[in-house]
């Protein structure tokens, strides 16, 4: 990814440039990544309107809802960039599903445990 950046830099015509586009790819990465989050505590904390309804708002309701928000916000704003902020917001995002290991939270091929309070 270094090299690349060095690479890129020389296309580039500023400093502020380089750093604005960075400044935007990360807000890409920052969407995806707590909207991914809130979909995940969604998820987990689904059945908690057995116990309460407001602990089901709380838990499960709004931060699904403000996933699904970052998320529309994140591609929409992919529409937005231009070529290099684009290349490399996208670029960083696949880097991350690439390196992903979801094998690490396996137990002898079971799922660990998940404990809701």
């Amino acid at each position: 990814m270094g090299l690349a950046g060095i690479l890129l830099t020389g296309l580039m015509p500023s400093v502020s440039d380089i750093l604005s586009d960075a400044v935007t790819a990360s807000g890409l990465q920052v969407a995806y990544y707590f909207g991914m989050a809130g979909l995940v505590c969604a998820w987990v904390h689904r059945t908690a309107y057995r116990d309460s309804w407001g602990r089901w708002l709380a838990y499960a309701l709004f931060p699904g809802l403000s996933a699904v928000g970052l998320i529309a916000t994140g591609l929409y704003a992919v529409t937005t960039f231009n070529t290099t902020t684009a290349i490399v917001g996208i670029g960083t995002l696949l880097a991350g599903v690439l390196f992903f290991r979801p094998k690490r939270y396996l137990v002898e091929g079971e799922l660990l445990p998940v404990t809701v309070e």
